[in-house]
């Protein structure tokens, strides 16, 4: 795949992604099977060897764009898109948390939809829950966090992660998150009323502990 020229509109783009921003469907992927190899020598996209053995990575063709759905391979199983810096920079592994399923289930989005500036947030609540002792709390993120617009992306570093047992579904084949951007996502604000008794004591002591300390994203994912 050219690396050069990333700045190039699909020549077929299909007719239900003209919602999406050119910032989306401009910039092609620059991966290719050598970055591709390297990578894996370096990083991992799973917790187990055993498991890494299960999934591939496969590059982008020069068509295809971050948001596109499984349009161009109809005969090929379902595939997520993914950016590099999920793996690379923040930590996220396959399969996902169940927290991270919840989010992408409970907006509708995507997780190629949600830009990695969000899952950086994503991950640094998990961490500081984690390190709290505090359970995580869909509701309780809800409460300080809310999907905005655009949902736009200039990354480049794109790539389709395929399985050999799909981790997006469940036992009963059921997606347990969309696979491919939705026009519609969803992202509620919640007051501190609308939280039960568990998640107001959850934002309360995060609340506390982020007036003390600020919730600052690459301290935490350092």
């Amino acid at each position: 795949m050219a690396r050069g020229d990333v700045n190039v509109k699909p020549i077929d783009v299909p007719e239900d992604m003209d919602w999406v921003d050119d910032l989306v469907l401009l910039p092609k992927s620059v991966m290719d099977e050598e970055l591709i190899a390297s990578f894996r020598e370096s990083h991992a996209i799973c917790g187990t060897v055993s498991e890494e053995n299960q999934y591939e990575l496969v590059p982008p063709n020069s068509e295809e764009r971050v948001c596109y759905y499984n349009l161009l391979h109809p005969e090929e199983r379902h595939f997520i898109y993914m950016y590099e810096c999920l793996f690379s920079k923040l930590g996220v592994r396959v399969p996902f948390t169940q927290f991270e399923q919840d989010i992408l289930y409970e907006c509708r989005v995507a997780l190629s939809q949600l830009h990695p500036n969000s899952w950086r947030i994503l991950k640094a609540f998990q961490t500081v829950c984690w390190y709290l002792h505090l359970d995580l709390s869909l509701r309780a993120f809800l409460y300080f966090f809310h999907l905005t617009q655009p949902f736009s992306s200039r990354k480049k570093s794109q790539w389709a992660v395929e399985g050999v047992r799909p981790f997006y579904e469940n036992e009963r084949g059921e997606y347990q998150f969309r696979l491919y951007w939705y026009l519609g996502p969803e992202s509620p604000r919640l007051d501190f009323d609308d939280l039960d008794e568990t998640d107001q004591e959850i934002v309360t002591v995060l609340s506390q502990c982020c007036a003390r300390v600020p919730f600052n994203t690459k301290v935490l994912l350092t």
